[in-house]
């Protein structure tokens, strides 16, 4: 029953899910550098693990959504797009926000963090593809 409603429901849950880390994303940003995670060792990590994670369903719902078929197409090249996008978007938001700035090492850790899940969700897809063929 529980795996009848994931599967009928799964579009709508990963839409909920995305926009929801989106929105989480958004809020820590705008957080004033004083009271977050100043530059440290860890901070470039940690941009690219929230990027990754955001690369994730968003590749799923691009592949899994049927209005637009371009998207469906081409999930991985529409996913880094919409990454970089948001992430510049987003680096661009931190200018306006107290000790805060524009850091494009950040937005260069965002990138590679959803270029290294993309090229995993590829490489994955494509082996159980080649192990349900055998």
């Amino acid at each position: 029953m529980f795996l009848s409603f994931l599967k009928k429901y799964r579009l709508r849950l990963l839409i909920s899910f995305l926009f929801g880390y989106c929105l989480l994303l958004f809020i820590l940003s705008s957080i004033p550098g004083n009271y977050a995670v100043k530059s440290n060792p860890f901070d470039k990590i940690m941009h690219f693990g929230a990027y990754g994670i955001l690369a994730f369903p968003l590749y799923f719902v691009l592949s899994l959504q049927n209005k637009f078929l371009l998207f469906r197409k081409y999930p991985a090249a529409f996913t880094l797009l919409i990454a970089f996008g948001f992430g510049l978007l987003n680096e661009i938001h931190q200018l306006f926000i107290a000790t805060r700035s524009f850091n494009k090492y950040d937005l260069l850790a965002n990138i590679l963090g959803s270029i290294l899940v993309v090229i995993f969700i590829k490489f994955t897809t494509k082996l159980f593809r080649s192990f349900n063929t055998e």
